[in-house]
């Protein structure tokens, strides 16, 4: 399970294939202009958080936008492998459909990716790597690994992360209970539930 320890969860900005609604995987795409952007808006809320250490997937995508928001800071950036995304084999490439649905119950085996429960294990093992390191720490990475964070956190299915949403976790308040997911509105310079996020 997840250490009992506050973090900050920042997906990747945007690329051609998000744009395009194309599945990534592994496939290592890079930010386009408006990706760029969008890790330049969010830096300054970055900035304000006091993060000590910078956590990111290898993924260019994930590395670029992880420098973009500390170009200021100047944090350690520690690279781990394990929360690259997961891998999906002849589907990258591809768009979203209900063979996904197949791949995350185990019941689709796709050629060449990994099964969810060795994803969700391997991400697991990232995850608590990362948070070995000083805090507060910053996790830059992807949509499914925050899939990861869902199910470790026992955060509801439903919430999603569109490309650059930052997102704080806290530790449950009791034993028993999900993790706390607050969503930072950059307009709004304010953080909001998660509840009211979706």
């Amino acid at each position: 399970m997840l250490p009992e320890c506050t973090f900050y969860f920042l997906r990747h900005g945007e690329t051609d294939w998000n744009a395009r609604g194309l599945m990534q995987g592994n496939t290592d795409i890079p930010l386009n202009t408006s990706g760029r952007a969008q890790a330049q808006s969010v830096r300054k809320c970055v900035e304000a958080l006091g993060i000590e250490t910078i956590c990111a997937s290898p993924l260019s995508r994930a590395s670029e936008t992880a420098h973009i928001v500390n170009t200021e800071m100047k944090r350690p950036v520690m690279v781990i492998d394990a929360l690259r995304e997961f891998t999906m084999g002849e589907r990258d490439g591809t768009t979203f459909g209900p063979w996904f649905q197949g791949w995350r119950s185990g019941d689709l085996h796709i050629e060449g990716a990994e099964t969810r429960v060795d994803f969700l294990e391997r991400a697991l093992s990232g995850l608590l790597a990362a948070l070995e390191h000083p805090g507060p720490v910053l996790i830059v990475s992807h949509g499914g690994l925050f899939g990861a964070v869902k199910h470790y956190g026992r955060l509801d299915d439903a919430l999603q992360v569109r490309n650059c949403d930052l997102v704080r976790l806290e530790p449950p308040p009791s034993e028993g209970d999900g993790w706390r997911c607050r969503f930072r509105d950059v307009e709004l310079q304010d953080w909001v539930h998660a509840k009211d996020w979706m």
